[in-house]
């Protein structure tokens, strides 16, 4: 995936990095929280690679009601033990809806 829409690093006082989206992308492996903006459309962003990220932790979190945010793995990576599997926070969860993943190196679980 490409950055095409609007993208925003940010440095926490803590030191951890924060991006924002409007339009879909990939996630940076130094990043811990992901604001996706979902007002004109659905956006499908990607997360890094779970092996080179082993340990991290990353929240994605919606602040729009509209709309989705489907949330990728890379290609041969997995998501709760399945390969290549997608999820989304979906326009129903309303506004500031968010999900959390840990990598372990062997996959993504998403921890809520």
């Amino acid at each position: 995936m490409s950055d095409q829409g609007m993208f925003q690093r940010n440095i926490n006082s803590d030191g951890a990095a924060a991006q924002s989206f409007d339009g879909d992308g990939d996630i940076d492996s130094t990043s811990s929280v992901v604001a996706v903006d979902t007002t004109d459309a659905n956006v499908t962003v990607s997360l890094p690679s779970q092996l080179a990220s082993a340990g991290m932790t990353i929240t994605v979190v919606k602040p729009i009601a509209a709309n989705d945010v489907i949330i990728v793995v890379q290609t041969g990576d997995s998501l709760d033990g399945v390969v290549d599997a997608p999820v989304s926070i979906l326009a129903a969860a309303g506004a500031y809806a968010s999900l959390t993943f840990v990598s372990t190196g062997a996959s993504w679980a998403n921890i809520g």
